[in-house]
């Protein structure tokens, strides 16, 4: 009994007729028309860019002009950027259009304004807003995983059985979306440091450091084999050492030194501490405040992405590792005991053969990479 419709956009005057019948329960009808005249609108052609937005990095963006209006039975649209780093637009010639936010690091407005053109040539314009804030990806590094499964194979990773794999989640499902500095599998970043910590090219081969972009840590790259343990240079990633270690010159409880010139050239010890020591007083790559890493800094590099394989690090990044034991194992240590209530005997090593941690006997021997801070 009760009808309403929207006033169109019209060029001219425009004279509607309606009929309306009335039909009683007992079939009588009667019908009786009504003339109405709908006057011509001072807009021919309204914009409507929609809604301003909130989104996070790397989002996917939809900007939506389809509630635009015109007066013609039919109308185009073109969409520009006014604002904020430069976006890559889907379609910017339709109405509807989408892309990805960029990687940013602090929060960003962007603007859009749409054009829509009716067809016969006549425009109107309208913006709208795109808030863009950073992702909570943290300062850390992502596994190096890319790939999803199922039970049996690799599977394309958005599955409604198999949802929120690794490899869509984090830093690494992004990882053709960051800008990156140097290089890297996924989103690891490296960049390659000389002896003085100036930086190279990315495929240079003479190189002393490497600088980890997403975590700011600097990390010692081994020297090339140059002998048989102990009878090796200082830095050779052959050599292994126990674990000891001092704070302000007070050794932490449960470290053991190891023997002079046994599983390393030092004819003091080879214990952590003498290898920091030597290190720190060779200025190496500009830096004294070299350290053995945390469990948290040393799992960083590990890429669980090589599953599989004998080394699970970047061997373009970090070379001369040495070679696997007949079982299995590349040992490193880490700077933190681990807590079994009682002697503190035992330290986290992390395996970079097969990415597993353990608590290992401080009294034997394990391989080390030394960290800095910048």
């Amino acid at each position: 009994s009760t009808l309403s419709f929207s006033h169109p956009l019209l060029e001219n005057h425009t004279n509607l007729k309606w009929s309306l019948t009335v039909t009683d329960d007992e079939g009588g009808e009667s019908t009786s028309e009504y003339d109405m005249t709908l006057n011509k609108t001072a807009q021919v052609v309204i914009a409507n860019a929609g809604a301003d937005q909130q989104v996070n990095e790397f989002d996917k963006v939809t900007l939506d002009a389809s509630n635009s209006a015109a007066a013609t039975s039919t109308y185009k649209c073109d969409w520009q950027q006014l604002t904020g780093k430069a976006e890559t637009l889907a379609n910017s010639n339709q109405c509807i259009t989408t892309f990805y936010a960029s990687d940013i690091d602090t929060n960003a407005t962007l603007s859009f304004e749409v054009m829509v053109t009716d067809s016969k040539g006549r425009t109107a314009n309208d913006s709208v807003f795109v808030d863009v804030a950073p992702k909570a990806l943290g300062l850390i590094n992502d596994t190096g995983v890319g790939e999803c499964y199922n039970n049996t194979q690799r599977i394309n990773c958005v599955s409604k059985d198999f949802p929120n794999q690794d490899a869509e989640l984090g830093r690494d499902s992004f990882a053709n979306r960051l800008a990156k500095v140097g290089q890297g599998n996924l989103a690891f970043d490296y960049t390659k440091l000389n002896e003085f910590a100036d930086e190279v090219a990315d495929d240079a081969q003479n190189f002393s450091c490497i600088r980890d972009n997403v975590t700011g840590l600097v990390w010692e790259v081994k020297s090339p084999v140059s002998g048989v343990v102990p009878n090796t240079t200082l830095r050779d990633g052959q050599n292994l050492y126990t674990w000891y270690l001092t704070e302000s010159a007070i050794p932490q409880v449960g470290g053991a030194r190891g023997a002079a010139n046994s599983s390393c050239p030092s004819n003091t010890d080879c214990g952590l501490q003498s290898y920091i020591q030597e290190v720190n007083a060779l200025d190496f790559c500009g830096g004294t405040n070299w350290r053995v890493p945390t469990y948290t800094e040393l799992l960083s590099l590990v890429d669980y992405g090589k599953q599989g394989q004998n080394v699970l690090i970047d061997e373009s990044i970090f070379p001369n590792m040495p070679a696997v034991s007949l079982l299995g194992h590349l040992r490193y240590w880490t700077s933190q005991t681990a807590v079994d209530g009682t002697s503190l005997s035992q330290a986290y090593i992390i395996d970079m053969s097969d990415g597993n941690d353990l608590a290992y006997p401080k009294s034997k021997t394990a391989y080390v990479r030394l960290v800095r801070s910048r």
